[in-house]
């Protein structure tokens, strides 16, 4: 699997957004695509369980910054 590329067509115009998708790419290269597969099972989980949580931290930042402006009700 080839890593992801960050593209400036990407950003949304929210800076602390768009630092939170290249961070989530990062981790998606360094955690799923360098590295994954060449680690035992526990430290791979490790890696999963760490990507789910800060997609999840960043889900959250959307969700409150879209019900502040209200977007999402």
């Amino acid at each position: 699997m080839e890593p992801i590329s960050w593209n400036e067509s990407y950003n949304t115009g929210i800076e602390l957004i768009d630092q939170q998708h290249r961070r989530l790419i990062e981790m998606l290269n360094l955690h799923l695509v360098e590295g994954l597969l060449d680690h035992p099972l526990q430290k791979a989980s490790a890696m999963l369980a760490d990507f789910q949580n800060y997609a999840e931290f960043h889900f959250r930042t959307e969700e409150n910054l879209a019900e502040k402006s209200g977007i999402h009700r």
